[in-house]
């Protein structure tokens, strides 16, 4: 694992996805607190009503938006419930 995993978000990778524009991440990073805030309570949701599929796709796409903005203990989360199949890992 590499130390910067461990970060909970690490700064340097998003940039580098964004070729480092800083004004660019801020706005995604924005944009992010404001669209996934509710996002494990809205795939709580899905999976208490037997979505499981819409849980997935909720979890699916807070994962690849974590993973551009560097938030890799999100992404390595998201992504061990998708490969679980919306059973907690």
């Amino acid at each position: 694992m590499n130390p910067a995993d461990d970060e909970v978000l690490h700064v340097a990778a998003g940039l580098h996805r964004l070729m480092g524009d800083y004004t660019l991440y801020l706005n995604i990073l924005r944009s992010f607190r404001q669209r996934y805030r509710h996002a494990a309570a809205e795939a709580g949701t899905a999976l208490a009503s037997g979505d499981r599929d819409g849980a997935l796709r909720i979890v699916h796409t807070l994962k690849g938006a974590a993973g551009m903005i560097g938030a890799q203990q999100v992404v390595r989360l998201a992504g061990a419930l998708e490969a679980s199949g919306g059973d907690a890992p």
